[in-house]
């Protein structure tokens, strides 16, 4: 009977055991799903970025000097720290204080450069990019924001981190993808002049509109919980699924595939369409907002990068995005015009769809107005 007992009383000591540790595991499971309270990002997402070593460059770069130019100050970095341009040349960024809490970053465009095709702006000049929402006019809702705007260099749409040598007829040359390394520096002022931001808009424009994929993801690294905009302007990440070849040469000489998470499946490793990674960024930013604008058959986008007809570009423009606003109707929209024209916001205060405004639109992105921010695909698809 006292063995009967025994063997009883051990009996429940083991279920007692298994009940608390089933109960441990479920709670370590539920902790792992749970949103990472340092940043906005999902839990996942972080680990696997961080993974990725994406902020490697981060606080690396080295201020060579600082210098006015007009009301804007230009920071030149010191090239062997790492931000340079496409042929040796320093990069630079320009920055303007205007004792706000809320920041633009503005990436320029200027064309790509791989190996048969290469036509990009080579080096920074003293113009500042005043396009979109950098305009001054008092009526400008983001007149009064601090401005950081970031020069296009690199030949590697911000996305690059390599160096090739190519044969020329005077011999063999250099070229610097450093698209990576000058963002990083361009983030570090950010950081350093406007740390205390409470919302951050990330716009580019053309080639700086590609950079925006790469770009919102180091934006959101380094600035973990601010609000977070973002504005793309004529360069969607679509890529001509015909042009396997030419995809492999960007891959192959500006390595931008390092910036892509396994996770971003329909990206397939920088091979598929690079617009894809709105869709992961939105999968994995509950609070990210995105806008994108472009007309439908952009001819320097579509016609001349991805040698596609206008009918087939826009095609592929409208089943890419299609999908992106279906799953996030409410946090990515589209401003899209008929034409072949490049960069909407080129005309500001002036360009209209549907009867809105460009400026007021990518500014109701901003205030929450959804009565004017909503998906506009003019005349129809």
């Amino acid at each position: 009977m006292r063995a009967l007992r025994f063997l009883l009383f051990l009996f429940v000591i083991v279920l007692i055991f298994a009940a608390c540790g089933s109960e441990d595991e479920s709670d370590i499971s539920g902790l792992e799903s749970e949103p990472d309270p340092s940043s906005r990002l999902s839990r996942e997402a972080l680990n696997e970025l961080q993974s990725m070593d994406i902020t490697r460059f981060f606080d690396r770069a080295v201020v060579k000097s600082e210098q006015q130019v007009d009301e804007y100050t230009k920071v030149t970095f010191e090239p062997d720290s790492g931000p340079i341009c496409l042929r040796g040349t320093e990069f630079s960024v320009f920055y303007l204080d205007r004792d706000s809490d809320k920041t633009m970053i503005l990436l320029d465009g200027g064309g790509a450069c791989w190996t048969g095709f290469c036509m990009a702006t080579e080096a920074v000049g003293d113009s500042v990019l005043l396009a979109g929402p950098s305009s001054s006019s008092p009526d400008n809702y983001f007149a009064d924001w601090n401005l950081v705007s970031v020069p296009y260099c690199d030949g590697s749409v911000f996305s690059g981190d390599n160096e090739v040598i190519e044969k020329t007829d005077a011999g063999e040359s250099k070229r610097y993808h450093h698209g990576q390394q000058n963002l990083a520096a361009a983030l570090d002022i950010t950081k350093t002049y406007f740390g205390d931001s409470t919302q951050i808009l990330i716009g580019g424009f053309s080639a700086g509109g590609y950079g925006t994929i790469s770009g919102m993801v180091a934006v959101r690294l380094a600035f973990p919980v601010v609000d977070l905009f973002v504005m793309n302007d004529s360069g969607p990440g679509v890529q001509n699924p015909a042009n396997d070849a030419t995809v492999q040469l960007r891959i192959e000489e500006w390595r931008f595939d390092q910036t892509i998470p396994a996770s971003c499946t329909g990206c397939e490793g920088g091979y598929g369409q690079l617009s894809q990674m709105y869709q992961w960024m939105l999968d994995n930013d509950e609070t990210v907002k995105i806008s994108m604008l472009s007309y439908y058959e952009d001819s320097v986008i579509g016609t001349f990068f991805n040698e596609m007809s206008g009918p087939d570009y826009k095609a592929l423009l409208l089943t890419e995005t299609d999908s992106i606003h279906a799953n996030h109707p409410d946090r990515f929209k589209r401003f899209m015009l008929p034409g072949q024209r490049h960069v909407v916001s080129r005309d500001w205060s002036t360009v209209t769809a549907d009867g809105v405004l460009v400026s007021d639109w990518v500014t109701a992105m901003v205030t929450g107005d959804d009565s004017v921010w909503k998906d506009i695909l003019a005349d129809g698809p």
